[in-house]
């Protein structure tokens, strides 16, 4: 970074993007297990390498800020992060879980942010025919990091967590999209009506963007877009799943497979 009078910015360098890893035709399973950090997922002993990383991670860059002075209840509270990672934050639960204040556990979400381990995605709060909801997403970086946080030895497919991990390396993939293409970081959210639909992301308020672990889309899975779809604000709909070719529905909404969106992304063809 250069301070000189009109030279300041900020670039924040992520894991390996899908351009840079679809060669390597990993399985979803590799990736979520050492996930994108290059050492862990170009090498067989993943798992010492995130053990490590996690422990360097509180070591060197949490004992350095100041506003942490008793680690044993950070290391909960990261468990808990861990866990709520790709889910809406509610600070008081997680305060309560901790044993900490609300306050304090606000302070420690902003640490995680500042040294990007994670990253929030705000809510989308433009709907008028369903209320949305008006708190944050979290999203820890590395979900090969997640899993060891989380204590999980394997993400095995099927599962509601193979689901989540799916959702937040798509999350990842996008915000990064947006930071190398030079949009504005602040143009993802996500929108959660208070009557329970949900859709995972809104880039740029112009495209929904929601992601389903499923091989085999069904109605159940377009609940979401299809009650969004009502408000009439967006110019995109797209489900990215794991089907193995992609089709325009008759109500418009695009499914696509991950690779295909991901691809897509990165060429201008999701946000134009």
């Amino acid at each position: 970074m250069n301070l000189l009078g009109g030279r300041a910015g900020r670039l924040d360098f992520h894991s390996p993007v899908w351009p840079e890893i679809k060669d390597f035709e990993a399985p979803l399973d590799r990736i979520f297990s050492s996930d994108l950090l290059p050492a862990a997922f170009s090498g067989d002993d993943y798992e010492s390498l995130l053990s490590d990383y996690a422990g360097l991670y509180v070591k060197e860059e949490i004992e350095a800020e100041r506003e942490v002075r008793n680690l044993p209840p950070f290391w909960e509270f990261l468990r808990i992060a861990a866990v709520g990672s790709g889910e809406i934050t509610n600070y008081e639960n997680v305060a309560r879980d901790v044993g900490i204040s609300g306050v304090s556990v606000r302070e420690w979400y902003r640490i995680l942010v500042d040294t990007l381990i994670g990253f929030e995605v705000p809510p989308y709060r433009k709907t008028k025919i369903r209320k949305p909801n008006a708190s944050s997403k979290f999203y820890l970086f590395d979900a090969g990091v997640t899993r060891k946080l989380q204590g999980l030895s394997a993400i095995e497919e099927g599962t509601a967590e193979f689901g989540r991990y799916f959702e937040n390396c798509i999350a990842m993939e996008i915000r990064s999209f947006l930071d190398y293409s030079g949009l504005d970081r602040e143009g993802l959210s996500y929108w959660h009506a208070q009557s329970g639909q949900e859709v995972d992301f809104i880039i740029k308020e112009k495209v929904a963007v929601d992601v389903k672990a499923t091989k085999r889309v069904s109605p159940r899975d377009l609940k979401g877009l299809k009650a969004l779809m009502e408000e009439g604000l967006m110019e995109k709909y797209i489900l990215v799943c794991r089907e193995d070719y992609p089709q325009l529905l008759d109500n418009g909404i695009l499914v696509l497979p991950y690779n295909d969106f991901l691809s897509s992304l990165r060429k201008g063809g999701i946000v134009e």
